[in-house]
């Protein structure tokens, strides 16, 4: 079976005023396992990124680790085995209402379930209608001081395509590019694919990825350019 990500929701309707601190109802956890650009990395980001799109009132807070300290998930046992899945867990936990007695339906927080479960069902089916991420070849210098970018098209109804751009020290996409349907060139071996040229731009200093967009806006998951 293919699996393109598996969202682990684990404990997402609690709103203890945890370790005493206030109640939080507004935020939503998500923890994946590095490093900063493993597929993991990337379905935190697409829950977030749409999450927040279609689900305003709930924050999706992304939390680069794999799990809380000492402790794991059902997500993990996927990850081992080259799987990508991230956990989405509640802001403030409750240590007494879990595994015991007191992990009741009356102590769920039933508005707050659904907002975080809402966000999982926006991100599961956004995910299912976009295109897939497209396949990188290789990133380059061009004619020597330029940025060129090639892949292969994605599968699917494309309407274009993204390109996000990055410092190597930031954690999330700090500016998005739409470039639309590029040229189709053809490679060394013969095949089509796909190039994108940023004249005078370097390539050293940043780290950039492409995404596929849906005729109906679905963006598809990031692909990375990592070495």
């Amino acid at each position: 079976m293919e699996i393109e990500a598996v969202l682990n929701m684990d404990m997402i309707g609690n709103h203890f005023r945890g370790g005493g601190a206030e109640t939080v109802l507004n935020t939503l956890r998500v923890f994946s396992e590095g490093p900063t650009d493993s597929d993991s990395r990337q379905i935190a980001r697409y829950v977030e990124e749409i999450g927040e799109r279609y689900v305003s009132e709930i924050d999706v807070d992304v939390i680069m680790r794999r799990d809380r300290f000492g402790r794991g998930g059902d997500q993990t046992a996927f990850n081992r085995e080259g799987i990508a899945g991230v956990r989405l867990v509640e802001a403030n936990e409750d240590y007494n209402r879990q595994h015991s007695y007191n992990d009741t339906f009356e102590n769920i927080d039933m508005e707050y379930l659904l907002g975080n479960a809402k966000i999982a069902a926006a991100t599961s089916a956004t995910l299912a209608m976009a295109p897939s991420a497209p396949v990188l070849g290789g990133l380059g210098r061009g004619e020597g001081y330029d940025a060129q970018l090639t892949f292969s098209p994605s599968e699917g109804e494309v309407s274009g395509y993204v390109v996000g751009v990055r410092a190597t020290t930031a954690a999330r996409w700090e500016k998005l590019i739409w470039v639309g349907l590029p040229e189709m060139v053809t490679d060394r071996r013969g095949r089509e694919i796909l190039r994108v040229l940023f004249p005078l731009t370097a390539i050293d200093d940043v780290i950039y990825g492409v995404s596929a967009v849906g005729k109906d806006g679905c963006p598809s998951l990031f692909s990375v350019y990592t070495r």
